[in-house]
């Protein structure tokens, strides 16, 4: 979960009237817009916007770099807001010294935890060249996002199982699964995202920089998605590294379907620390990409059931007209095929079941055994049962196109708790003070 100074308005960026803009400041700003981006004089040559660019889209790309992410609200940043360009997902667990008690140990997770929130705070607005944080010294906000997610492994060793939430469950095994231990499950989730991979990077060491011998680093991935400083329209829904639209479905934030697919409710109860927070599984999906770009477009727009090119589902022309799965050809034929990844993955297909994506890719460059690319998948829920569960289920059994392409080495389950007003750290209800 996001947390950010009481009272502290970050939601939406607001210049101050009258502002002035540095030397370095302009060039900041055209370095954020991307070359080309801002109209203006450098070096002595006129730049002008990029061709079909408009004033909201090119302020919209600006805006990324001088937000400063929320860090409280109903849900967290790491959920609600636009994925940046830069994450980076660490699983953490606690430390297992001889003779700790469950008690020391949620002492020790208690005092991450207050860390960690505090450090939220801190690292939103900007480092100060003091702090570990001095890699993004300088930088602008870069829309930083820090959330914090607790694995039902943590409260297993903290003698809080009784305040398991149900819809915290392990994972079934799917027919996807290569799964390697190392790269599975954890105590705690912290996933930093920001504009600017200096900004990101200078998060990361402080955090690493808060475990000391209390806590150490299971596995961490860093992900990249399209900068704001890239794209030629922002609001456009990002590519994967597969070269296909990622996240078109998506329940729109902030509507009624978005509080039914994300926002968990659990009222009364010992689990209700959860209430109005929401599940993340992430997962670490390699992609044989060799074996996808070998495949011609056509053979690429079957397997996923949409147009390479538009992000359209097959039949239609604009990314998000209504998916037809019943639409046939003159011929007869089936136009999204019975095995295609949309088809499988549906609400139409899954009694209505549904997830939010929210991914970044990965790319590790070429190893001994192959290329090592990919996604960092992360599904957010109101219940992996409701969610993530069916859907993969329903993709293993109907034979997804994409899965021949995909295997599954990385799998973890968290709850991130909501920060409700006045709470003093993320996971204070559990907890305590």
């Amino acid at each position: 979960m996001n947390v950010e100074n009481p009272g502290a308005a970050h939601d939406k960026y607001e210049p101050s009237a009258g502002r002035r803009i540095s030397r370095r400041s302009l060039v900041g700003l055209v370095g954020a817009a991307g070359v080309g981006g801002v109209a203006g004089l450098v070096g002595g040559r006129s730049i002008s916007p990029a061709s079909g660019a408009t004033s909201e889209a090119l302020a919209a790309r600006l805006a990324r770099s001088e937000s400063v992410a929320s860090t409280r609200s109903a849900l967290p940043a790491g959920v609600a807001a636009p994925i940046p360009a830069c994450g980076h997902i660490l699983s953490i667990d606690l430390s297992d010294d001889p003779g700790q008690t469950p008690s020391d140990l949620a002492v020790a997770a208690r005092e991450l935890l207050i860390e960690w929130s505090r450090l939220a705070q801190q690292l939103a607005p900007g480092a100060a060249p003091s702090t570990t944080a001095a890699a993004g010294a300088d930088l602008r906000a870069a829309s930083l996002e820090f959330t914090i997610g607790i694995g039902s492994s943590l409260l297993q060793r903290c003698g809080l199982g009784a305040r398991i939430p149900k819809p915290l469950v392990p994972l079934p095994a799917f027919d996807v699964d290569r799964l390697a231990p190392d790269q599975c499950d954890g105590d705690f989730l912290i996933q930093l995202g920001a504009e600017d991979p200096m900004r990101l990077a200078g998060a990361v060491q402080a955090v690493l920089s808060t475990l000391k011998n209390r806590a150490q680093v299971r596995w961490s991935v860093r992900g990249f998605s399209q900068s704001a400083a890239s794209a030629s329209d922002v609001r456009q829904t990002p590519r994967n590294i597969m070269g296909q639209r990622d996240g078109t479905n998506n329940p729109e934030r902030g509507s009624s379907l978005w509080e039914t697919v994300v926002t968990a409710r659990e009222g009364v109860g010992p689990a209700r620390w959860m209430d109005g927070g929401s599940y993340a599984v992430v997962r670490q999906i390699h992609i044989d990409l060799d074996g996808w770009f070998a495949l011609s477009m056509p053979e690429r727009d079957t397997a996923m059931g949409r147009s390479t090119v538009t992000g359209a589902a097959l039949g239609h022309s604009r990314e998000h007209d209504p998916v037809e799965l019943a639409r046939r050809d003159a011929a007869g034929e089936l136009l999204i095929d019975p095995r295609a990844h949309i088809r499988l993955s549906s609400a139409q297909n899954v009694a209505g079941q549904r997830i939010y994506r929210r991914s970044w890719n990965f790319d590790h460059g070429p190893q001994a055994e192959g290329r090592r690319a990919g996604m960092l998948f992360v599904a957010w829920q109101a219940d992996p049962r409701r969610g993530f569960i069916p859907i993969q289920q329903a993709l293993d059994d109907g034979g997804d196109l994409l899965s021949a392409h995909a295997k599954h080495v990385g799998s973890a389950v968290y709850a991130v708790p909501p920060l409700r007003s006045g709470d003093p750290y993320v996971g204070h209800e559990l907890f305590g003070t």
